[in-house]
């Protein structure tokens, strides 16, 4: 065989042996830039969802979803051949340490505790921030709502406005606190940021729930059915804990049955007077 025709057949014989290996090396779509693109999922971020999840607005499904056989390639796996790598309960924590945190703390959130992240959240993209699931911007109340059914504390004759606006993170945080009702602050101090005329660190004499930081004690905090928020009638909330027995012997208003409120003479959260006697203006 002539030199030259020898070459050719080499070049024939390497190219036929390459091709393959060429192919193979060739850039392939799999779940971290097809999967979305692939056919199948393309409306898992539709337009009107502006708030996407990190890994999904990068397009990298791989740090949740893996597929369950090695070098399948994304858009051509089959129903059930792709799996999370982990229980779903540890899938957000690698991430989110901030709820990890929040799982140490005395007072959590039940879907918080259980690690069941995605009864609130939706793992890909959602028209909310924070990729809650459902409800209108700042309306924290429809998510809420969706476990505590019962709104019966919300529907009272009286109503404090942030739980009328739905507003339930301006007092609650969402997934853990050390105070009890997942509180962000104390009572007290809670409820000072907004009721600002009622602080009763500049006074001298204090109400003793007001200085244990229970505003619960008298207040529902989110409806009543009598004024201010009370739990019960003016005279009746402070017979509660000053026994009428008592009060009748040495306060002779009270047991002349004279009808009128207790505030007429006594500030209910502080002065700077004993007694609580009101301030004279």
């Amino acid at each position: 065989m002539p030199p030259c025709r020898k070459h050719l057949a080499l070049l024939l014989v390497v190219t036929a042996l390459l091709l393959p290996m060429s192919l193979l090396a060739k850039p392939q779509k799999g779940p971290n830039d097809g999967c979305r693109k692939s056919g199948c999922h393309e409306k898992l971020v539709t337009p009107k969802e502006k708030f996407v999840h990190g890994p999904i607005g990068v397009g990298s499904c791989r740090p949740c979803h893996r597929p369950l056989i090695e070098g399948l390639a994304g858009p051509w796996h089959k129903k059930g051949q792709m799996e999370i790598p982990v229980a779903k309960a540890k899938l957000c924590l690698p991430c989110h340490s901030e709820i990890e945190r929040a799982r140490k703390l005395r007072f959590k959130h039940k879907p918080v505790n259980r690690a069941n992240c995605g009864y609130c959240h939706d793992p890909h993209a959602s028209t909310e921030r924070y990729l809650l699931r459902n409800g209108k911007p700042g309306e924290s109340q429809k998510y809420c709502f969706m476990c505590h059914r019962d709104q019966k504390n919300f529907r009272r004759k009286v109503k404090h406005q942030p739980a009328v606006k739905g507003r339930c993170s301006r007092c609650h945080v969402a997934h853990g606190s050390s105070i009890q009702g997942l509180l962000r602050k104390s009572q007290s101090q809670l409820c000072a940021e907004c009721h600002k005329k009622l602080d009763w660190r500049k006074r001298k004499v204090v109400h003793g729930p007001v200085a244990a930081g229970s505003c619960g004690g008298c207040h529902n905090p989110h409806s009543a059915d009598h004024a201010k928020l009370l739990k019960l009638p003016k005279e009746k909330l402070c017979l509660g804990c000053h026994k009428k027995k008592r009060m009748t012997k040495i306060h002779t208003v009270i047991a002349g049955g004279n009808k009128k409120s207790c505030y007429a003479c006594h500030e209910p959260h502080a002065s700077n007077k004993p007694y609580l006697i009101k301030d004279r203006r």
